[in-house]
């Protein structure tokens, strides 16, 4: 545990476009406190989704040291993003909610503070899905009965979650080495509040492998697994998070990097980086520019997306990135820095040659301990580098990866490629492969739930009752709707990127086969009606019948439907089985299938 003794951060309110001809000049201010400061997360699981929000509780007090009235009138949360304040959209409140949760001090009712009074919000609270939060603060506009108004702003510091588990289990091979973090121009010990956290690269995952915490009073001596790829990532309260990524290999007997951190008031320089290694391990330059290398092609990617408009129909080609990155691949350069970029490429597997592909293969190996950084990328390319090289990677990576996790995702695809393709005896395996050797594990929940041979909806299967309301609101689709045609059941929603993509393929089979006999519901589990309908009218018309789910996947119609993601299309006879769902309706699969019962 972390114990800090930090005084309350006050923060000023200052005024918006004012003038001492305009309001007389206030005589103190209007103080902002956070308490605790800085303040810890804690980790809470919700069961019935499997999921765990991080959450940060404080109290926030609004003090008015004025020597007139104000009225909050809007106050919420900014986030700190590429480089600046914004404001959070889904945290922007009125006086009337200021004046019904800040009542822990004084009362301000209709949102007016009198002077020298405080109104406080004693449980004030940042939530997130990571276990590192971004920069936060909260603002306050207040507005004195002239209807000058100020701004006030204070930031809260928010502490990483700090797992229980203790650093480095016995689960992966290798050898611990020290890592030094030398601090600040002097080369002292990190400060007080400092944390070290060693993880994969993607976050989401269950805790990382280590996190180091500083109080002030206890020597800490961090290590790291060899060989190894990481996500190395420094807090230091009042600095900007510190991030590298390392490849260790395994003859590595221990390596420094020289910290100084960037302090949260000042913009980093595009190309500063805070840590600088020692002679050893110059080389963790060269990997650092291919992760801005991959940092730039997001960059692109995304405005590239932005500018074409219609999201539905966009591809980007990755050729040319793939290009940039293949020299690195060489044998001139030393091997971690070759086996970054391979890591990289295995991102990329569709735009691969058969010549890159086998390189890639070579630098990492299906037992490459290297895939644990991110085994959801390892296993889903495994099946493509397979398609390519005509080899079993994926089998090979189930089977002897020393890490549980990408053998639990190597599994997953197995089972879910061997339903796609109707081998329910594979699909078997892999379902107690996952509800046995990898049951703790909720990254596989989805897997395990699609594979369970307990499902109602499965080919042969009868369609089971359900009713969800039409989205515009006369009336419900059932089991009975229809009834007598072949139907095709298709969940989505306005802002799920696959479930665009297959919209032109549910309207080309909608105008070839209605004349035929087919029927199409559509339930979208948009977070509004109104966005479903926004998308109708501006995007694709959807000319058939309707349903809005408002609880989403929770709605009683999606759980009688089984739907754990979207899009998710089940395709239904006259009399009421179904014939055939998701991957056998997905792209030019969804006309193939249907014309098998209606091309008659």
């Amino acid at each position: 545990m972390i114990r800090l003794l930090l005084g309350a951060a006050l923060g000023t309110l200052l005024p918006l476009c004012a003038s001492a001809q305009d309001f007389p000049a206030p005589t103190s201010q209007l103080t902002i406190v956070h308490s605790p400061q800085p303040a810890f997360a804690t980790a809470r699981t919700d069961t019935t989704k499997d999921t765990t929000t991080y959450v940060w509780d404080f109290r926030t007090d609004v003090h008015n040291d004025f020597d007139f009235p104000v009225r909050i009138v809007e106050f919420g949360a900014e986030e700190f993003r590429a480089g600046q304040w914004v404001k959070a959209s889904a945290s922007r409140f009125d006086s009337d909610q200021f004046a019904q949760w800040y009542t822990a001090a004084d009362s301000a009712p209709g949102g007016w503070l009198k002077p020298g009074r405080t109104a406080a919000d004693a449980n004030n609270w940042y939530r997130g899905y990571r276990p590192i939060a971004g920069r936060s603060r909260w603002f306050y506009v207040a507005e004195a009965e002239n209807g000058q108004r100020y701004v006030g702003r204070n930031e809260v510091v928010l502490v990483p979650f700090i797992p229980n588990a203790a650093p480095w289990s016995d689960d992966l091979p290798g050898t611990l080495v020290p890592l030094t973090l030398p601090w600040g121009t002097d080369g002292g010990p990190l400060p007080a509040g400092a944390q070290i956290r060693l993880a994969r690269l993607v976050d989401g995952y269950q805790d990382p492998w280590a996190v180091y915490a500083y109080d002030g009073t206890t020597t800490i001596r961090p290590q790291v697994r060899v060989p190894g790829l990481y996500r190395l990532r420094v807090f230091v309260p009042g600095y900007q998070l510190a991030e590298r990524h390392l490849v260790l290999p395994a003859d590595d007997t221990g390596q420094s990097l020289a910290l100084q951190a960037v302090p949260n008031d000042r913009k980093a320089a595009s190309d500063e980086s805070p840590f600088t290694p020692d002679d050893k391990h110059e080389w963790l330059n060269d990997i650092r520019q291919l992760k801005l290398a991959g940092d730039q092609e997001n960059v692109t990617l995304v405005a590239a997306y932005q500018e074409h408009g219609d999201e539905d129909d966009f591809s980007y080609d990755f050729a040319a990135f793939v290009s940039q990155i293949t020299p690195w691949l060489a044998p001139t350069h030393p091997q971690p820095v070759r086996q970054y970029a391979a890591f990289i490429l295995l991102a990329h597997t569709s735009s691969l040659s058969r010549e890159q592909a086998q390189t890639v293969a070579e630098l990492l190996p299906a037992e490459s301990v290297l895939l644990a950084a991110d085994p959801a990328r390892a296993a889903g390319s495994a099946r493509a580098l397979d398609k390519i090289l005509g080899t079993e990677r994926r089998a090979q990576m189930a089977a002897r990866n020393p890490d549980r996790l990408v053998r639990g995702h190597a599994t997953a695809g197995q089972g879910l490629r061997a339903a796609a393709e109707g081998d329910t005896a594979g699909a078997g395996r892999a379902y107690l492969a996952l509800t046995n050797e990898f049951a703790d594990m909720r990254e596989l929940v989805f897997a395990r739930s699609k594979l369970n041979p307990a499902n109602k909806v499965q080919p042969g299967r009868p369609l089971p009752a359900f009713s969800a309301p039409l989205l515009n609101g006369e009336g419900s689709l059932t089991q009975d709707t229809a009834t007598g045609s072949y139907r095709l059941l298709h969940f989505w929603a306005s802002w799920c990127g696959p479930c665009k993509a297959e919209m032109k393929h549910i309207h080309e089979v909608y105008e070839r086969f209605q004349p035929q006999g087919l029927e199409i519901l559509s339930f979208s589990l948009d977070r509004t009606a109104d966005d479903a309908r926004a998308y109708q009218a501006d995007k694709w018309p959807m000319p058939w019948a309707n349903a809005f789910l408002a609880e989403g996947t929770q709605a009683p119609a999606a759980k009688a439907l089984e739907v754990l993601g979207i899009p998710r299309l089940v395709l239904v006879d006259p009399a009421g089985k179904i014939l055939a769902v998701d991957n056998k309706l997905r792209g030019d699969r969804m006309a193939e299938t249907i014309a098998k019962y209606l091309d008659k």
